[in-house]
């Protein structure tokens, strides 16, 4: 082979071999991760939970510039409930989560639904939840177990108030110890919160609870705002509603399994952490001051609405001395220990 063509075969390898490295650096920047991102309830406009998973999918296509792009489902499609959807994504079996809070885990989950805020106003409420979420040994604590327990959080946020609505105008201690009062079964902090209402606690599942209250199985029932309102439990009943006797507003959270997050290149990472996680927070922020109001106004419609004495307030306060706290301490005293700096209990 002659000298001249050596050099342009030699030239044309080189050539080749840089193609090759440019289409493998273009494959790469264009990979595509695609994860299931399961909603905690119907995958709706218009619903809390659903809502906020179509935010969470906006915001992370958007920053990523598409190099994440989510499957998207509802309660229902894969998982037959919301626990089984947690647990999945806790074990790693499924990709990411939208409100598992619940579900998630006493240790870690119990602290941002803490019931012990009666009498306060729900923008109170929010704020609480918001300190608690900041502080390295609230939030912080709280991210850590989460973590322990199979999940990393991108972000955190806020979700409706609780309420509890009964069958007669129960004011004083006397009138609430006549009544029956829904708990949610297994679950110890709604056992409690009944009995220092003054209430007989009887438990059922979220599927018994409108045929029970429809019946008079339980003569009361505490659940989330918008899961009343938007189950029709009003329509069950003649339902009161004592107003000032909002305990808590319900934690919130969106999850990823350890497993997918750890799929995710570490610049895509630190956007979801710097971009994506202000804006989901700020997001929530705003849902939840905005559906407050909305869902006040449509519950006070369809129910009769009262509010308790300043004594009778202050006379389930002290029972949640005796009962509640000790349990929530028990759980973790860093974490409630935040709580009573925010709330000055002593």
């Amino acid at each position: 082979m002659k000298r001249k063509e050596r050099w342009y075969w030699a030239g044309a390898l080189l050539c080749i071999l840089s193609l090759l490295v440019v289409s493998s650096a273009v494959a790469q920047e264009k990979e595509v991760i695609t994860l299931n991102l399961g909603c905690c309830a119907q995958l709706r406009r218009g619903e809390l939970d659903g809502d906020y998973a179509f935010e969470l999918q906006r915001l992370i296509e958007t920053y990523t510039n598409g190099r994440v792009k989510f499957k998207m489902f509802g309660i229902g499609e894969v998982h037959q409930n919301f626990v089984q959807q947690a647990l999945a994504t806790r074990a790693g079996e499924w990709d990411a989560c939208v409100n598992p809070l619940p579900y998630f885990g006493i240790e870690a989950g119990i602290f941002t639904g803490l019931m012990i805020q009666i009498g306060l106003d729900e923008k109170t409420l929010q704020e609480n939840t918001r300190k608690w979420f900041a502080d390295p040994s609230g939030g912080g604590v709280f991210k850590r177990l989460v973590k322990e327990k199979g999940g990393t959080i991108v972000y955190l946020g806020y979700s409706m108030p609780y309420g509890t609505w009964i069958n007669t105008k129960a004011e004083s201690l006397a009138d609430w110890k006549k009544l029956k009062l829904r708990a949610v079964a297994g679950a110890k902090e709604f056992m409690m919160y009944n009995r220092s209402l003054g209430g007989v606690p009887v438990t059922t599942t979220a599927e018994e609870a409108p045929m029970a209250l429809k019946t008079g199985v339980v003569d009361g029932t505490s659940t989330a705002w918008n899961f009343f309102y938007d189950q029709s439990m009003y329509s069950l009943a003649r339902l009161y509603w004592p107003r000032n006797l909002t305990p808590c507003i319900v934690g919130h959270f969106g999850m990823f399994s350890n497993k997918a997050w750890d799929r995710l290149p570490p610049d895509i990472q630190k956007i979801i952490q710097e971009k994506v996680t202000p804006e989901m927070e700020k997001y929530t922020y705003d849902y939840y001051s905005k559906k407050v109001s909305e869902y006040s106004d449509k519950i006070a419609a369809k129910t009769t609405v009262y509010k308790l004495s300043d004594d009778r307030i202050k006379e389930i306060r002290e029972a949640f001395k005796v009962e509640q706290y000790p349990y929530y301490e028990s759980l973790n005293p860093e974490m409630f220990g935040v709580w009573k700096k925010i709330l000055g209990i002593k």
